[in-house]
């Protein structure tokens, strides 16, 4: 079992993204719509998941004003809030899009780690879910959203950080068609992947300045 442990306020930097690249590989996510079905896929190697439970757990602690208009950012600043959409940039080529971003029902509550220690893999993720936790899809100009509320977040990130486990297989998967998806809602999966195809998209971490 291992413990992943997170400060969304001092680990949502460049300087995070580089050492977990170090430590796992390149980040890789693709995103898709599943073949012959109306699911959506996000796949990811381990470093990418790890990536994007960071993003998801940053979205879920930060609480924003009713009218708050901004934008996320790369690094983050503690004197300025992530606005409440999160469009994750660093995706393989030929991926369609997805945003991630948080309702407020119920109410946030702020906090300063996330911390999870996962369980023995047996075979299965084990998708538990937080309290009230609330998740609607939707398609809207091209783009896949995903709208969950904070314990829902904080769930998705678990099930993200137990995939993203060196002692999972690829081709292991997770899939939403159920609770807590709002009726009407578009099902989509999450899915480690090797991605023995080469990089295609050009946007490395290591590379960026």
């Amino acid at each position: 079992m291992t413990m992943f442990r997170l400060r969304p306020k001092q680990d949502y930097t460049l300087e995070w993204a580089r050492q977990l690249e170090r430590s796992r590989g390149h980040v890789r996510i693709h995103s898709r719509w599943d073949d012959g079905s109306s699911r959506f896929l996000i796949r990811g190697n381990s470093a990418g998941l790890l990536y994007l439970a960071r993003d998801v757990i940053t979205l879920a602690a930060t609480v924003w004003p009713k009218d708050h208009p901004g934008s996320p950012e790369m690094d983050y600043e503690p004197e300025r809030e992530l606005a409440p959409g999160l469009e994750l940039g660093l995706l393989d080529k030929d991926s369609v899009p997805f945003l991630v971003s948080i309702s407020r029902e119920p109410p946030p509550v702020p906090f300063e780690t996330f911390e999870f220690q996962n369980p023995p893999f047996s075979g299965i993720i084990e998708t538990e879910w937080r309290s009230d936790s609330q998740i609607r899809t939707f398609l809207e100009m091209d783009t896949f959203n995903i709208l969950a509320n904070q314990p829902a977040l904080l769930s998705l990130a678990e099930h993200l950080v137990q995939l993203a486990d060196e002692v999972v297989p690829p081709g292991q998967r997770v899939t939403y068609d159920r609770y807590p998806l709002a009726s009407g809602s578009i099902p989509f999966s999450l899915e480690k992947s090797e991605f023995i195809e080469k990089i295609t998209s050009g946007r490395l971490l290591s590379t960026q300045g």
